[in-house]
């Protein structure tokens, strides 16, 4: 059995976590509208997921564009340089201004290379859709 304290506590920590549950819910889904309208905004790139790509984070949303030949060498020879990875993002980034995503970069330490890890898979999964295409 609780005791009555153990009663008033259990439900102030409910509560409470239901509270942090619900804003970090509602964070999420105004981070898929953010995305949802850079997809909408950028549409006129291409298709999605092979011209340009919006990809959701708990930073927020980025859109970057398809990169050239060039920067995917240029990133793959250097793979596993911070240095690398930032330039990367900087030259594809579409949305937000490379000024926004250079703070959120600053501020969410393990951010570039998630975003890096997530553009190379969708990368390879587009060549492979191109690829059975032929």
């Amino acid at each position: 059995m609780f005791t009555e304290e153990e009663l008033k506590e259990l439900q102030a920590l409910e509560d409470e976590f239901a509270s942090a549950d619900k804003e970090a819910f509602v964070s999420s889904q105004r981070t898929h509208l953010d995305a949802l309208r850079m997809r909408k905004k950028h549409a006129k790139l291409g298709s999605h997921g092979l011209d340009y790509l919006v990809i959701e984070t708990r930073a927020g949303a980025f859109a970057f564009r398809q990169p050239s030949d060039v920067e995917l060498d240029a990133l793959l020879n250097n793979a596993s340089s911070r240095e690398a990875h930032e330039s990367y993002l900087g030259a594809t980034i579409i949305d937000p201004d490379k000024f926004t995503a250079q703070a959120k970069f600053v501020k969410y330490p393990g951010l570039v290379d998630h975003l890096v890890t997530k553009l190379l898979k969708e990368l390879i999964k587009s060549i492979e859709i191109e690829q059975e295409k032929k």
